[in-house]
């Protein structure tokens, strides 16, 4: 992790575009193209971002999401997701 840590959002809907502002995150990322920051995928924000807030609708995007992302050690994760917290969880000990 850098001196200064990198926020970055995935999901740039009212809670994502809440959170950039609050946090005054560098990169956001949304399937529509118009909410993006600073990002043209998800990848933009895994790879230049070392705290990433996930902002998603459900539990299973936030699944599809993290599969197709290349996590760095150290990186950290926040999921601000409305989800099943036992799948949360297992989700989580499978990234461990």
């Amino acid at each position: 992790m850098s001196s200064s840590p990198t926020t970055g959002i995935i999901g740039m809907g009212l809670m994502g575009s809440a959170v950039l502002k609050m946090t005054g995150a560098s990169r956001g990322w949304d399937m529509d193209e118009a909410r993006c920051v600073n990002a043209v995928t998800a990848a933009d924000v895994f790879d230049h971002c070392d705290v990433v807030f996930l902002c998603l609708p459900n539990s299973n995007i936030v699944r599809d999401v993290l599969r197709d992302a290349k996590l760095r050690s150290g990186q950290i994760l926040v999921d601000t997701t409305t989800g099943d917290p036992s799948e949360m969880a297992a989700l989580g000990a499978e990234l461990a």
